[in-house]
């Protein structure tokens, strides 16, 4: 098959084309360089000058294709010499399977392998452990090990596996997800008196940090020096853990040589905010500043995380001041973090002056509007609170769902919710089922049972099915207004809509009076077991009331002393 070259390409090789050898080392120089359509260009045009290539020199186009990534051209070169009859080496193969393994055409691959082994070359270690990697970028962990049991073993006359030949079974077992599988091959290669090489050993202890294993990634970075990124990768597990602790014990005991980078304390300082240990958090800016390691905006945010985490408002805003002032340039996280402070802190003005400085740098998100809404709940800043999302408005700023919640909570406590319906109209294409339950709880706090029962019907006219929530909040709030029938009619639409049934929602709706209502007081209260829900107390004395409601209303009928009263009265 004739191998087509790119056009126009400058050949800067073209006058090294008299002997083979310049030939060939013309073209490993290309390949050398990621020059492959120059490679195949030179290659072609040894047919100018009449050369006949030999093993070597095609091995030195395949080569440079394989360095490109160009399965396709790999394979070409390989059918074409092939067809010409040239004999293919264990380098010949060795790059076809490197270019399909970079391809994940493990399938290709296993393939090729395959025919070498019947018929073909002798494989080399290198051939075997290309071979390897092909099979760990189709995930085929499992074929990976069989191989090397078969190189360890000495079968089929393959080659013994070397240092290479395990971390490249490794890796494929990591990339599949075998993560204990690749840990027990590493316990393996310590026996056979080999090491992980340094990227096997950062994906190894990497890969701890998911599941929290970080007894593996300690004992993982024993087995080898680590590099500095297998260390951050250890602080990072153990910050997953809150093991603030002994994150920073690492990150103080540090092997000799290791310099931490600003990614290492990063991690590190991720691990004092998960475990509040904000007087940590500050020293170990300090040391930063003395180990001459520049502060990013990562770092400073976790500091101000931790100070939150404590309860340290003024520490987390007198950081973030700082980040204003002399650098690094606070972002998004760093900010959202201060107003998180300021809100626990109860400081409501300087959330929003914080806010106010973070829309002058960056785009404000759910948590930036959600901390000020919280600062102004737990200050009982209704009014604010308000101006606050009317500003929002004008502003073009969307608002989320979980500000329009708050707002209610806000305003439900202070029996504002007439402005806060003003503020956040209830259009059914924008509220979610949380915020219209809410919304009606809200209203069921200042006893609007009618203006709660509009809400339910929109929830009903835009085709959202309530759920449990929204018809048992219905259902006390018109027990409380004492509208029983309503009551009532909403428990019964219950089983009709599966909404789930709980008992106090039954209770509310059983407490209905008995004068008027005692016979689905009855019926509601015998349906509980279906419903598989035990009575309590408040049901028992229900139940009581009907019935003995019950048997007034018979002694009436059959005219007994409480009938003669009856008709007295």
């Amino acid at each position: 098959m004739t191998v087509a070259a790119a056009g126009g390409t400058r050949n800067d090789a073209a006058g090294d084309l008299r002997t083979l050898k310049s030939a060939t080392v013309a073209i490993s120089k290309l390949g050398r360089e990621q020059r492959w359509q120059e490679a195949l260009s030179t290659f072609e045009g040894l047919k100018v000058v009449k050369l006949e290539p030999d093993t070597i020199l095609r091995n030195a186009v395949l080569s440079a294709a394989e360095k490109a990534s160009k399965w396709i051209q790999v394979l070409e070169l390989f059918r074409s010499g092939r067809n010409d009859g040239y004999p293919a080496d264990a380098y010949t193969f060795t790059c076809c399977l490197g270019a399909l393994g970079k391809a994940s055409r493990w399938e290709a691959a296993l393939q090729l392998f395959a025919e070498m082994r019947h018929g073909g070359p002798a494989p080399s270690v290198v051939t075997c452990n290309a071979a390897l990697a092909a099979l760990g970028k189709g995930q085929r962990w499992d074929w990976a090990a069989e191989l090397l049991q078969q190189m360890r073993s000495g079968m089929a006359g393959l080659p013994s596996a070397d240092t290479v030949s395990f971390n490249t079974a490794a890796a494929a077992m990591i990339e599949a997800g075998r993560w204990q599988s690749a840990v027990e091959l590493c316990m393996l290669l310590q026996l056979e008196g080999l090491q992980t090489d340094p990227v096997t050993h950062n994906i190894l202890v990497s890969s701890c940090k998911p599941d929290g294993r970080w007894e593996a990634a300690l004992w993982l970075l024993s087995t080898r020096r680590p590099q500095v990124e297998t260390v951050t990768a250890a602080i990072d597990t153990l910050a997953v853990c809150s093991l603030w602790q002994r994150a920073l014990a690492l990150l103080c005991n540090m092997p000799p040589g290791l310099r931490p980078n600003v990614m290492t304390f990063g991690a590190a300082m991720n691990a004092l905010a998960r475990g509040a240990a904000w007087l940590c958090a500050v020293q170990l800016l300090q040391v930063m500043d003395e180990q001459t390691v520049s502060r990013n905006s990562v770092v400073c945010s976790c500091a101000i995380a931790a100070c939150d985490e404590a309860e340290e408002w003024q520490q987390s805003l007198a950081m973030l001041v700082e980040m204003l002032q002399v650098g690094p340039r606070p972002n998004l996280i760093a900010f959202n973090s201060a107003i998180v402070a300021c809100a626990h802190g109860r400081q409501w003005y300087a959330a929003v002056q914080l806010f106010r400085k973070l829309r002058s740098s960056c785009e404000p998100d759910v948590v930036s509007v959600s901390s000020v809404l919280s600062a102004f709940e737990v200050s009982q800043r209704w009014a604010k609170a308000l101006g606050f999302l009317l500003q929002l408005g004008s502003l073009g700023l969307e608002l989320a769902a979980s500000a329009r919640t708050a707002v209610f909570s806000i305003c439900g406590v202070d029996d504002r919710w007439e402005q806060a319906l003003t503020a956040c109209p209830p259009i059914a294409a924008e509220w979610s089922l949380a915020e219209r339950n809410a919304a009606i709880t809200a209203l069921g706090e200042v006893h609007s049972w009618a203006r709660s029962t509009e809400l339910l019907a929109s929830l009903l006219q835009c085709g959202r099915s309530p759920d449990s929530v929204t018809l048992g909040a219905m259902v006390s709030i018109c027990a409380r207004a004492e509208e029983w029938p309503c009551a009532l009619a909403i428990f019964d639409t219950l089983p009709r809509l599966r909404a789930a049934v709980d008992l106090v929602c039954a209770n509310a709706a059983a407490s209905a009076p008995k004068k008027r209502c005692w016979q689905q007081t009855l019926s509601l209260l015998l349906s509980l077991p279906l419903r598989r829900l035990h009575g309590d107390i408040i049901s028992t004395n229900a139940g009581l009331g009907a019935v003995e409601y019950e048997a007034n209303v018979n002694q009436r009928f059959l005219g007994g002393p409480e009938g003669e009263a009856f008709q007295t009265a």
